[in-house]
């Protein structure tokens, strides 16, 4: 089969990463990339007119139902999950055994098979959600949704699912081993390597005359409980920042949490405290991100890949957990990366930006890692490995 005519059928969310990824497809299979958009029904689904896009009204999302019938996957040589949440999962029972599958992983999608919270948050996060906080409550009737389809057998198993793949993605290679060594398994999908975004299409829109960072401090990356922002404010607190900007971006999350992190930030830093609550124009975000030279991420977990990508292409210096697996997968590919727990022992490493010299060394490995030539590369060995699997199962059982 010509890589170039391999159909290929996209499942996720209407989610930035998703485009970002049809974009990529387009320029290596134009013409051949169908998305399919799986929404929670009444909520407004506006799409970019790019390709042939369906949406799928999602009315009882507890049910974990598949959604689209087999006779419409019969049509593709390839599927790709974009995230593999308990909206999209489903689907993998539907799909024939010779339509190759394939789940690119966001991080939140598999890090609920592979960790804890005990190992997730630090001490005083940890405290906030063990006091009550941050816990979804579901009305009657959802818990009266999810009794029934246990009851009759519809509610599908994850963990099935997964063993359906044909390949998985993460979002760095280590999450493969990870996951794979959580629990045995009945299969499981042989490592890709695939990412979202390229430097020159993607990260990097709006700040294209930015030649310079301040020394802001940027903290985390949403309002999300991993990033253990109440533990950051005790770190921070105890150097000596000078009144510097902390900037905490949290236009996505739990609003009770960022409510939280608001009130105790303001406590900690006063006016220098500036947290992010909403989307912000993008010539007014570029303006506030590039004020930050320095960039905190206190995650025991992988997690917003994209802003770090972005910060450190501008010469930003950052830290990392030790715990967090990022940390050792930048530092083996030869990044110049600090470590948060370092803080404490030298408290000048906030105070000095990264040398010239360091900083080009970054800027060259984000380039060689996020270019789009290197984008498209990988998007071809994706379709070329479809295309072997799923010709490989051809006269065999399309059950």
């Amino acid at each position: 089969m010509n890589i170039e005519k391999a159909r290929i059928l996209h499942l996720g969310t209407n989610d930035k990463f998703l485009w970002q990824a049809v974009d990529v497809f387009e320029k290596v299979n134009p013409g051949f990339n169908d998305v399919c958009i799986f929404n929670i029904k009444n909520k407004q689904v506006p799409c970019p007119k790019k390709t042939n896009i369906k949406v799928v009204q999602v009315k009882y999302p507890q049910l974990q139902l598949s959604r689209v019938s087999r006779t419409v996957y019969k049509k593709y040589d390839i599927v790709v999950f974009h995230s593999f949440d308990s909206l999209i999962f489903p689907e993998i029972f539907a799909i024939p055994n010779n339509v190759a599958k394939f789940w690119v992983g966001w991080g939140f999608d598999y890090y609920s098979e592979i960790s804890s919270p005990e190992k997730l948050l630090l001490p005083k996060t940890y405290q906030y959600r063990s006091d009550g906080n941050s816990k979804r409550k579901d009305n009657i009737f959802f818990k009266m949704a999810r009794f029934i389809a246990k009851m009759l057998g519809v509610k599908k198993n994850k963990c099935e699912a997964i063993s359906k793949l044909d390949f998985f993605a993460p979002v760095i290679p280590e999450e493969y081993d990870m996951l794979k060594s959580s629990r045995k398994w009945s299969s499981f999908p042989d490592f890709l390597n695939w990412n979202y975004g390229t430097i020159e299409d993607h990260f990097l829109k709006g700040f294209d005359d930015v030649s310079d960072v301040g020394d802001a401090i940027l903290l985390g990356n949403s309002a999300s409980l991993t990033c253990n922002h109440l533990d950051a404010f005790e770190i921070l607190a105890r150097l000596e920042t000078n009144g510097r900007k902390i900037v905490v971006p949290l236009s996505y999350g739990g609003e009770a949490y960022a409510d939280k992190v608001c009130l105790d930030g303001g406590k900690y830093f006063g006016d220098n405290f500036l947290p992010l609550r909403g989307f912000l124009p993008i010539s007014e975000y570029v303006k506030t991100i590039s004020q930050c030279g320095f960039v905190v991420m206190n995650h025991n977990r992988q997690q917003g890949l994209g802003n770090i990508v972005i910060m450190l292409y501008l010469g930003a210096k950052v830290f990392l957990r030790k715990e967090n697996p990022l940390y050792e997968n930048l530092i083996s590919q030869g990044f110049i990366i600090s470590a948060v727990q370092d803080l404490d022992k030298n408290p000048d490493l906030i105070k000095k930006k990264l040398t010239k010299f360091d900083a080009e060394n970054n800027k060259k490995l984000i380039i060689k890692r996020w270019s789009r030539e290197a984008s498209i590369n990988r998007t071809l060995r994706l379709i070329e490995a479809g295309i072997a699997r799923s010709t490989s199962e051809e006269g065999g059982a399309n059950v």
